[in-house]
């Protein structure tokens, strides 16, 4: 069982990954953004000897039609049925017990809902929408309004938003870049790299982003969600 650990002005706090009023952030195929917030995050330390050290390994997912390079002493974990709740595909690095400062987490999830748009602008326009109604009761904002990019020559929409959550007397504050690129006709991967504030812009996190992003390679650029 994977456990976030947050902290207050008076003590840590330890939350169960698997609490169910805890909610993490995913697209399901009604294209609704469920809140799963516990989950998303797994607390990560980056340091300087890791980052020198740092390995990649490839991973193909034929399910879901991807692939993409993650460090070698990240957790990689893919969802099995449709019918579990939580991104289709996840990475991140377990931490030390004690560390409370740093944490990230890549995800990945395919769709085919046109309930978001058939085309990228309002794609993203939705996808931000769902994003904004779901943090409903949290601080949430874009803060760095979308841009295009490509990804694996699929021109892809990407913005960054923070949030602040609330776990009772707990706050926790991230920063979360989203990608939206499609495939085929409707498919879509929704992609996202979260971390707490302190530590989403460090060195050692964007040079992980950036190689997570940058290795993916799409196996079937047509219409792939009807099949899983």
């Amino acid at each position: 069982m994977f456990k976030l650990i947050a902290h207050n002005s008076r003590q840590s706090v330890v939350i169960s990954l698997t609490e169910p009023i805890l909610t993490q952030r995913y697209l399901i195929s009604t294209c609704v953004i469920d809140l799963l917030f516990a989950s998303i995050f797994l607390t990560l330390l980056l340091n300087g000897s890791d980052t020198l050290a740092l390995q990649y390994v490839n991973y193909t997912s034929y399910k879901y039609k991807i692939q993409f390079q993650y460090p070698t002493d990240w957790v990689q974990s893919e969802k099995i049925s449709s019918h579990d709740k939580g991104a289709d595909i996840s990475v991140s690095k377990l931490s030390k017990e004690n560390d409370t400062s740093n944490g990230s987490l890549f995800w990945i999830t395919l769709g085919n809902d046109t309930a978001i748009g058939s085309n990228l602008q309002a794609g993203l326009h939705h996808v931000m929408k769902m994003l904004n109604d779901s943090n409903a009761l949290n601080e949430y904002e874009i803060i760095q309004p979308p841009s295009f990019t490509t990804i694996d020559g699929q021109i892809a929409g990407t913005f960054i938003s923070y949030a602040r959550h609330r776990f009772g007397d707990t706050e926790l504050e991230t920063v979360e870049q989203f990608w939206l690129t499609y495939v085929g006709s409707v498919d879509y991967y929704l992609m996202s790299f979260i971390a707490p504030i302190q530590s989403f812009s460090n060195s050692d996190n964007a040079m992980v982003r950036n190689h997570l992003v940058n290795s993916i390679e799409l196996l079937d650029a047509t219409d792939m969600a009807n099949g899983y």
